[in-house]
């Protein structure tokens, strides 16, 4: 299990720049990622084993925190195009398989976010 959130560094108070995410087994152990380059993450975060995705930007992101936790991954855009709202999605499992269900352009969409 694994609690992600949302931070700001002291520059950018208060005005998140930082996704941050810890395993509930070793609590001591804090992981982040700047957003600074996709921008502004976006209040809804949903994280499914070891993706995590979130609004970025008007747009939808995701990070594999394994591959990151491991100085491999980086954050990964999931939807490119802008949406003026912030973009609700929802892990749903069809046939074994997780996908992403997500509003796009106004319509319900199945994603499957590969990562890194």
């Amino acid at each position: 299990m694994r609690a992600t959130w949302l931070a700001t560094s002291a520059n950018s108070f208060p005005v998140p720049n930082q996704i941050r995410w810890v395993s509930l087994y070793q609590p001591q152990k804090i992981s982040s990622i700047t957003t600074e380059n996709f921008g502004v993450p976006g209040p809804d975060l949903s994280s499914e084993t070891n993706l995590t995705v979130f609004n970025c930007q008007e747009r939808l992101c995701a990070i594999d925190t394994n591959k990151t936790d491991k100085g491999q991954g980086a954050i990964m855009l999931v939807i490119s195009n802008q949406n003026s709202n912030q973009i609700a999605s929802a892990w749903v499992t069809i046939n074994k398989v997780k996908h992403l269900l997500a509003a796009v352009d106004n319509k319900l969409s199945l994603l499957t976010p590969k990562v890194g």
